[in-house]
Order: structure tokens, then sequence, then C-alpha cells
């Protein structure tokens, strides 16, 4: 997943669901996460973000070129943090699935 910016009133309504339901099929959806930090890893413009909840973990990637704000945010944030993230899903590359996780096509 891609975080993407807060929806304004021109944009489309976020779906909220947990952070262990989404796969393959969702590419595309617009969604609503909440959800503690589990993990974060900076690799200077990304940086990922595993956020959990009681029902799994999804990664979240905060990208400095595509979102600015957000990526600043990211920056700051620590473990155990808890997040409320409204983004887009997108699917890995085939090479980058991640077959320990439940969530690991997107």
């Amino acid at each position: 997943m891609e975080a993407i910016s807060t929806p304004t009133q021109t944009q489309t309504a976020y779906t909220k669901v947990t952070c262990g339901q989404l796969r393959a099929g969702d590419e595309n959806r617009k969604v609503q996460l909440n959800g503690w930090v589990h993990r974060r890893r900076d690799q200077g413009a990304l940086i990922f973000i595993d956020l959990r909840d009681r029902w799994g973990i999804t990664q979240v990637v905060f990208n400095r070129e595509t979102n600015p704000q957000a990526h600043r945010i990211a920056e700051e944030v620590r473990s155990e943090y808890v997040l409320r993230v409204e983004a887009g899903v997108k699917l890995r590359g085939a090479k980058r699935v991640n077959p320990i996780l439940d969530t690991g096509e997107v």
C-alpha cells in the first residue's frame, strides 16, 4: 500500500478494513487502516511501516516524491505509535511478495 493524503469532498470515500484483511483482489481500492506501528524501515525516499491490529499486519509505503507531507509525518513515527492511514491498495511486484504475511501480495 502506498500512503496518500486525506480525502477531500471531491475524492472517493475510504472503506475501513482491518490490517489482516487486504488481498490481491483489493488492488486500487481506497481503504482506511487503523493500528499500531509494528516495524518501521527508513530507506530515505521510502519509509516502510508494518501496521498491525488484532487481525494482522499490512505494510504501508510512504513515498517522498508522491506525497511529501505524509512522508514527513512518517519520518517522526516510531514503534507502537497508533496510526490511521487512508490509502490506495497497490500490488507488490511478483518478486516482492511476502509469503510470511497473509497480506503479502499488497
